[in-house]
């Protein structure tokens, strides 16, 4: 580390990070802790971007872990270079912060500014970009009550890309994906000056060929990169909210300007400006070729690409000889199968009809096009909702069905108590503020519907809507609509196999439904599309998520902390449809 001095005690402190000058390889590890008092200023920057290069077989992983934790008024700014992951390279990073109140004395709030932002490569070495083997990164943001020495998780974003020609793809000209965190009364300044400027449809300046949606951020074939804004909600007893915001861009130098135009210096709290270092002295804009995507609707192959190293990572753990036997394959719903068709039955007043999932956003920010069709669109949100969503729903389904608790040696009270810290993780998970007010109106409307309908189950179906209606937590959205179906079958005794095959029927029918009255596809057309992409999540699924050998079951891998993303647009799409000048659909 390099400290360098302070010239005025009212700004922070500079700290420089040198690491491995060449970059990293197989085997590389580096961890780093940081602790910054109560009132302190602290700026952590790296010296260049950090360069991951190909793996060599038989040594582990490149390992990034940093742990950081800020006391009540203190100010962090956690701003390293960008990542650089190269020709089949690996590399793991894993970030924690925490930070700490007390709740009985009335302190200044810790503030923080975080940037984790990453790149393809580089296409003159790579042959392309986003040609790595995989890179996984997590984020995790806690809160710490120093009276109670409760933990709490208000953000959790977790990415496993598994790189090739399918993330390209996704990734269209986008060459760089950056992620800001900004938390605290230190920050709030800038906070809302983002918050104001790109989480609503309050600023539109000029015009674009895509109608109104002309502010800046949204064209990306004018400004080379896509911006999107939103919140999320802390603990009891601290004013405010933290607030992200999602970038991709072309690269680092245009994602450098947005950061400096936008945040900068922190208005004077920083000693400089960490994203000026970065910019190049040469012209800011990017002059690489698009990415050639071309292809059609018929010549599209639903590949599971974007899956391959989960995939991969299954399979291996499962010739491993995991010994745990399914206790669910054999389970007797208690009702009828044709009673059970409810459960998927569009009539159902869930709310589904009312959202797009991210649909409507592409369509008008020009996302889908002859280059890019609908059907490869909405197989990616698929499986983003099969990596993010699924573990939770499972999870909640088997929460219902282990012989303990069907049995009543658990009592219902300890039961709904588990549920609902899952229930809040799924919260923390869902980064977007769209999809997560989505996702909680839906759930809601999953419990209000079926404890209707099934007279079985509607004492605890309405139970654990009254817990979430009764909750005291300030801490946002609660009732997610996985945790809450997941409940459902499991109070059913639906196998979860099953369950998570409903689910994702249901996401696909609404998604393509959305497509129609959006009048981007006919219904019979949209018809034969549900049929291609329900055959081929459900091969996803039962591999992925139920992968055995022989009677060996693989249930680590269905587990909530294995939930992660594997498109990066996707999120970037979500909040943006809160920005969109005019909407047909919630989210």
């Amino acid at each position: 580390l390099q400290v360098t001095s302070r010239p005025n005690n009212d700004r922070s402190l500079m700290i420089v990070v040198l690491d491995f000058g060449g970059g990293l390889v197989s085997g590389d590890e580096i961890r780093l802790k940081f602790h910054v008092k109560s009132g302190a200023s602290a700026t952590i920057t790296s010296q260049s971007t950090t360069k991951a290069f190909k793996t060599i077989i038989g040594r582990p992983d490149t390992f990034l872990c940093t742990d950081v934790m800020v006391e009540e008024g203190a100010l962090l700014a956690l701003v390293p270079q960008p990542i650089q992951c190269y020709n089949e390279s690996k590399l793991r990073q894993e970030t924690s912060i925490t930070l700490t109140y007390a709740s009985s004395r009335n302190n200044l709030a810790p503030s923080l500014l975080f940037v984790d932002w990453y790149t393809g490569g580089g296409r003159s070495l790579d042959h392309g970009n986003w040609k790595f083997n995989s890179f996984h990164t997590c984020t995790e943001l806690k809160w710490l009550n120093i009276d109670s020495g409760k933990i709490s998780t208000i953000f959790k974003d977790q990415s496993i890309l598994a790189g090739g020609d399918e993330l390209s793809r996704h990734m269209r000209a986008f060459n760089i994906v950056c992620l800001v965190l900004l938390v605290g009364p230190r920050v709030a300044n800038v906070a809302d000056k983002l918050i104001k400027q790109f989480s609503s449809r309050g600023h539109y300046e000029g015009s674009c060929s895509n109608g109104h949606n002309g502010a800046v951020g949204l064209d990306h074939n004018r400004d080379q990169l896509l911006v999107s804004c939103g919140s999320f909600p802390l603990v009891p007893g601290i004013e405010g909210e933290g607030v992200l915001v999602r970038i991709a861009a072309r690269s680092m130098e245009q994602a450098s300007v947005f950061l400096s135009c936008y945040i900068g210096d922190l208005d004077g709290q920083l000693e400089e400006d960490p994203f000026e270092d970065i910019l190049s002295t040469h012209q800011v804009i990017n002059t690489q070729k698009r990415i050639n995507c071309e292809t059609s609707s018929e010549e599209i192959s639903l590949s599971c690409g974007l899956l391959k190293l989960p995939l991969q990572a299954a399979a291996e753990s499962a010739n491993k000889g995991n010994q745990n036997v399914s206790k669910y394959s054999s389970l007797q719903a208690l009702v009828s199968p044709m009673c059970l068709y409810q459960l998927v039955d569009s009539s159902s007043p869930t709310g589904g009809f009312a959202h797009s999932n991210t649909l409507e956003a592409a369509c008008q920010l020009h996302f889908i096009n002859e280059n890019y069709p609908l059907l490869q669109y909405v197989w990616e949100v698929l499986l983003q909702t099969t990596t993010t969503m699924i573990p939770f729903l499972v999870r909640s389904c088997r929460l219902f069905q282990e012989p303990e608790n069907a049995s009543g040696s658990i009592s219902w009270g300890v039961l709904v108590d588990a549920w609902e810290r899952l229930d809040n993780d799924l919260s923390a998970m869902l980064t977007s503020h769209v999809a997560r007010r989505a996702s909680s109106v839906q759930g809601s409307g999953i419990l209000r519907a079926y404890s209707g309908v099934y007279s079985q189950i509607r004492d605890q179906i309405l139970s654990l809507k009254s817990r979430i209606n009764d909750s005291s937590s300030s801490a946002g959205c609660r009732g997610q609509a996985a945790t809450c179906f997941g409940a459902v079958c499991g109070l059913l005794r639906v196998c979860p196999n099953q369950a998570a095959n409903m689910f994702i029927y249901t996401v696909a029918r609404d998604i393509i439904n959305a497509g129609v009255r959006l009048n981007v596809i006919g219904p019979i057309e949209g018809g034969y599309f549900i049929q291609l992409l329900c055959d081929k999540i459900s091969y996803v699924l039962e591999k992925y998520f139920f992968c055995s050998v022989g009677s060996k079951e693989l249930p680590s891998v269905s587990e909530p902390d294995t939930a992660h993303q594997i498109a990066p647009l996707l999120e970037i799409l979500a909040n943006a449809h809160d920005r969109l000048y005019s909407r047909l659909f919630n989210s």
